[in-house]
């Protein structure tokens, strides 16, 4: 099944309805998982997701990092400190929340109107 991106109002919206999220263990009930630092508006395509986390990685400041960006295609992403390693772990807001391991934290995507 193919994901389509988010509009950057539809990206705004989802990232502030679930900024919920940051403090709590990327993986669900794990207490050794690292904690999720950020739930941010960013780029839809995997090579843009990857170099947004590279800049986000240097200026600490997701909107910084999304300034980098000029395509109208956007996602959210699930970012937490990468564990032993410099870095960072990151998953999609679809992903994160379709993962069994999340079912309970929420069911539905809000998707803005």
């Amino acid at each position: 099944m193919k994901r389509e991106p988010f509009t950057l109002l539809q990206a705004k919206t989802i990232a502030a309805r679930y900024q919920y999220l940051v403090g709590q263990p990327y993986d669900g009930d794990n207490s050794d998982s690292p904690l999720i630092s950020c739930v941010v508006v960013a780029p839809f395509d995997e090579l843009n997701k990857w170099i947004y986390i590279n800049f986000y990685a240097d200026e600490h400041d997701p909107q910084k990092a999304l300034n980098y960006y000029y395509y109208p295609y956007y996602d959210v992403l699930i970012i937490a400190p990468a564990p032993e390693s410099p870095g960072y772990i990151y998953s999609n807001i679809r992903d994160y929340l379709q993962a069994e391991k999340h079912a309970k934290t929420d069911g539905q995507l809000l998707l803005a109107d």
